[in-house]
């Protein structure tokens, strides 16, 4: 004969009622970082994924493009509020990519480029093409957090 055991477990949460004392307010989804759209363009599949899941981690909602076509075209559709590229893509570089962005209408767009090219000559590109800011590689987070602000 099989005997069959149950446990049963009770679990007593307090109850508290909205505090009338404490207005609740609708916040701007976009207000805090969560809200917030970060396109990754990295053609380095590790790379990519290993930066999007720290942006995740982070709070912000990440997508990735592996290439600069494919990062106009998830930059339109989905209008990302920062946009982490590359310079050295496959096919359109990221040089390309940041002029085409500003050209769509991506003003409001914060580009920041993501290179292992770190002279002068290559900052100063960086930021004729549209960029906003410059970071060297391998990424330093906390640099990427500051920008962001």
């Amino acid at each position: 004969m099989t005997m069959i055991q149950h446990t049963e477990s009770v679990v007593r949460l307090p109850y508290a009622p909205p505090s009338a004392s404490r207005p609740v307010r609708a916040q701007d989804p976009r207000s805090e970082v969560g809200g917030r759209r970060v396109l990754v363009v990295e053609d380095d599949a590790d790379g990519a994924q290993a930066l999007a899941d720290l942006m995740r981690l982070t709070g912000y909602t990440v997508e990735v493009a592996y290439d600069g076509v494919t990062a106009i075209e998830k930059a339109w559709a989905s209008r990302p509020d920062i946009v982490l590229c590359d310079i050295g893509l496959p096919g359109m570089n990221g040089y390309d990519v940041a002029r085409e962005l500003r050209a769509l209408g991506g003003e409001a767009m914060r580009i920041i480029a993501l290179t292992g090219d770190v002279q002068p000559e290559d900052v100063r590109r960086a930021l004729e093409a549209g960029f906003d800011a410059h970071v060297a590689k391998p990424c330093d987070f906390e640099r990427i957090e500051q920008l962001l602000g």
